[in-house]
């Protein structure tokens, strides 16, 4: 084994930043940027616009690399590709309006950088093993740059603890979020970089096969299928013979026998035509037959949640996947070559065209809702369509549209729904204003809270209600000095929240069995939000309410806070304690 020197690792590091100078410059700077946000609390605007920004350039820029160096691009044609790619980065920075639907899109063209990764260097390559081998190289050094990069946190981590228990160091609780993101942000990258591919020549000619991605493919990956199968194919039995609709989760299951079935596919893909693995080439024909009826039962699935709630985005890319999946089945059924390079080029080019647009999910979901929403405030009894049941009571309605307009709110379309009442609802013209906010919008159209679900808002009746559509409602009440700790039970689903002035810290642990979460915590530190209501407000002892989201990768918490009081020092106006506040807490599960 040859000896690495700290030079070997220096040139190494060197020749990575000459190769990838772009890529790294932004990563530097979205690391600068999220640290400088979790550090100051800073909720500026350009800052978060940057962060976001300058992650997204990491995938971009580095797929520019590798098709550059694949096609030899000239000097002018790399000044070119580079000049689009800013392009792009400045068309999200100043149309990046932080809404939940701006995050969902940045998710979106983030999955898209990584397929762009996946495919640039073969776009128009006809090299499947060379193809087949370029990816495999990018996952392994995922993986082990991970794996490094993991290692190094826990050793950095301990050593500071370490300092703060033995030398007295106070670090704060924020080092270690703040040296993970530098880590993630600045050393696995780089890191990953300078074990990337940069001779596609020979790239094309190597025909080594691992045997441990054989044995994972056929002793894990086809394991699962096979008890995603039988699972299926037995629920599939049992609704048609008991004549009924299948419950809208078992589209979920279906995604994952499909997606746990490709990766099977693709890692067992070289070694296809050998002749004592023929039985790769069985297993592949069966797997993509199989697939067909439960794409069917998804997809009645997915039509009996949107008859009952309309089109949200999840529910629009679970359309968009069944569709997708289809075509590959259709694909891969029917085609001699199969080239397997379509699966990430067909993913990226359904992802940025579903990401924008009136076809796009933000627009279709949003018009589904507020059709939804203008159905259910139309007289009830004079309707006749199946989208929204007729027997729905005065309690059932109102529900419905004040779980649709915070939806709407949280996606910043409100105010389409505005536009679309004044229209429809002429009278009601000179009422309805752009400031507007949900609660003085319900009022306007005389829409109250449930009577039969009072209880829902009175936090001293323990209940987590469910709203319809995802969305589940808290009402904290009035929260006074001392300890809050409180479990918020309802039907197959609890949040125990949890606050103690100690450290000012509210957490809410929330589990739904609906839908097979499970103890999700959610964090928010009640000492920043005193500290900007108080810097954004003064003295006046007033303000508007107060929103905060956190993100969560199933579900979203939002507070609404009605009040909050404290004391602070005369001198340094530093936060002595907090006193009570009161809050509305709904989550959203994804």
């Amino acid at each position: 084994m040859k000896k690495i020197s700290v030079q070997d690792l220096w040139n190494k590091a060197a020749g990575t930043l000459k190769r990838f100078p772009f890529v790294l410059a932004f990563a530097l700077i979205c690391t600068i940027a999220d640290i400088n946000l979790n550090e100051y609390d800073d909720d500026a605007d350009w800052i978060k616009r940057l962060a976001f920004t300058s992650c997204l350039a990491v995938p971009l820029f580095t797929g520019l690399k590798f098709l550059s160096e694949r096609k030899q691009f000239s000097i002018t044609s790399n000044i070119i590709a580079h000049a689009v790619g800013i392009l792009l980065l400045l068309l999200h920075y100043f149309f990046f309006e932080q809404t939940e639907a701006d995050y969902i899109q940045f998710g979106m063209y983030m999955v898209a950088g990584v397929f762009f990764v996946s495919v640039a260097p073969y776009f128009q390559e006809s090299s499947r093993i060379g193809f087949w081998q370029y990816n495999k190289i990018l996952i392994l050094q995922l993986l082990l740059s991970g794996f490094f990069t993991s290692v190094l946190y826990i050793g950095l981590s301990v050593a500071i603890l370490g300092s703060d228990e033995l030398l007295g160091i106070e670090w704060g609780y924020k080092i270690y979020f703040e040296l993970w993101i530098a880590l993630l942000g600045v050393f696995n990258t780089w890191l990953f970089l300078a074990n990337t591919p940069s001779d596609f020549d020979i790239v094309d000619k190597t025909e080594k096969y691992e045997k441990l991605i054989k044995v994972f493919a056929q002793f894990v990956l086809i394991p699962i299928a096979g008890i995603y199968f039988i699972i299926l194919y037995a629920y599939g039995a049992k609704i048609i013979v008991n004549w009924e609709l299948p419950n809208g989760w078992v589209s979920g299951l279906v995604l994952g026998y499909a997606g746990v079935g490709l990766l099977a596919r693709l890692l067992l893909y070289p070694i296809r035509e050998q002749a004592d693995k023929k039985w790769v080439n069985i297993v592949s024909k069966t797997f993509t037959i199989s697939v067909f009826p439960l794409l069917l039962l998804a997809s009645v699935g997915v039509y009996r949640r949107v008859l009952d709630y309309g089109i949200t985005e999840p529910r629009y890319f679970l359309i968009i996947l069944i569709a997708w999946l289809l075509f590959i089945s259709l694909y891969f059924l029917f085609s001699k070559q199969e080239k397997i390079k379509l699966i990430p080029l067909s993913l990226l080019v359904v992802t940025l065209i579903t990401s924008v647009g009136p076809w796009g999910a933000f627009s279709v979901s949003t018009n589904s809702q507020i059709d939804r929403f203008m159905r259910v405030y139309s007289d009830n009894e004079q309707r006749s369509d199946t989208l929204i049941s007729n027997d729905l009571t005065a309690n059932e309605i109102n529900a419905n549209l004040r779980s649709i307009s915070f939806y709407l709110d949280e996606q910043g379309t409100l105010d389409e729904l505005k536009e679309r009442l004044i229209e429809e609802k002429p009278d009601l013209a000179d009422k309805i204003t752009e400031s507007l906010s949900v609660s003085e919008l319900m009022s306007v159209l005389d829409i109250t809270k449930s009577k039969s679900n009072k209880e829902y808002y009175n936090s001293g009746r323990d209940e987590l209600t469910y709203l319809g559509d995802n969305l589940y409602f808290i009402d904290m009440a009035s929260r006074y000095p001392g300890q809050h700790n409180r479990t918020y039970k309802g039907e197959n689903c609890s949040a125990g929240v949890i606050y103690q002035d100690e450290d000012f810290i509210l957490n809410v642990d929330f589990t739904s069995e609906r839908f097979g979460l499970s103890d999700i915590r959610f964090s928010v530190d009640m000492k920043n939000i005193f500290s900007e209501i108080r810097s954004k407000y003064g003295d006046n002892n007033s303000m508007p309410r107060y929103i905060k989201h956190v993100d969560h990768e199933a579900a979203i918490m939002t507070l609404i806070l009605s009040n909050i009081n404290g004391k602070t020092f005369e001198d340094s106006g530093t936060i002595q304690s907090l006193g009570g506040f009161e809050t509305d807490i709904l989550i959203r599960v994804k």
